[in-house]
């Protein structure tokens, strides 16, 4: 196995291991956790996958107002090409702040569009076509195009503390934005799990 898929395969599996840690353990996913925490002495533990705790009916929303929470750890800069983002060390909040390309559906067990509105891959793994979605803007209200994301990926390959640039640059032969909401990213090689690295 080549060391950029073993790379690839250990990141997947501690993101995977990250997520499975944070579950709550309660009998109950959309309860409280109560029991998960292993000291009340219960023998019925459940590990939870995703997202816990969801408001089935959260209502409307508004603006402002304050969330508090203690995370593992701060991350040290809020700048994705130049900080390891993890859910240990400041992905979760960078990813309150800027959002990615694609997502892991836990359900379905795949890949899954977020800002992109679908993706396609050619068969040989070599070609990621994206298409984004239309009316996206930025808090500055200018719009997130396929210029946009091309300048991000360029930004991101060229950074020498980017915490995945050298597997980014080793792999990406170019990223070429063909109209205002496609990324065409092409590949060296095959590379069938390169998505990841856009989620």
């Amino acid at each position: 196995m080549k060391l950029r898929k073993f790379r690839g395969v250990v990141a997947a599996g501690a993101a995977l291991l990250m997520f499975a840690a944070c579950a709550d353990g309660g009998g109950d996913p959309g309860g409280d956790g109560g029991g998960g925490n292993g000291t009340d002495g219960g023998g019925d533990q459940q590990i939870v996958e995703g997202i816990i705790n969801r408001n089935e009916n959260p209502g409307d929303p508004v603006a402002g107002g304050t969330l508090t929470f203690a995370p593992y750890t701060e991350p040290r800069l809020l700048d994705p090409a130049m900080t390891q983002a993890t859910g240990s060390t400041g992905g979760t909040e960078m990813l309150a702040v800027y959002d990615t390309l694609l997502r892991y559906d836990w359900e379905t067990r795949e890949l899954v569009p977020q800002l992109a509105e679908g993706f396609e891959v050619n068969d040989e793994s070599t070609e990621f076509t994206l298409q984004l979605r239309e009316g996206v803007t930025f808090s500055d209200g200018e719009v997130l195009d396929a210029a946009a994301v091309k300048a991000s990926m360029d930004r991101y390959a060229a950074s020498e503390r980017a915490p995945d640039g050298r597997l980014w640059n080793a792999n990406v032969a170019s990223v070429e934005a063909t109209d205002e909401r496609t990324v065409v990213i092409t590949l060296n090689e095959p590379y069938p799990t390169f998505g990841n690295l856009l989620a």
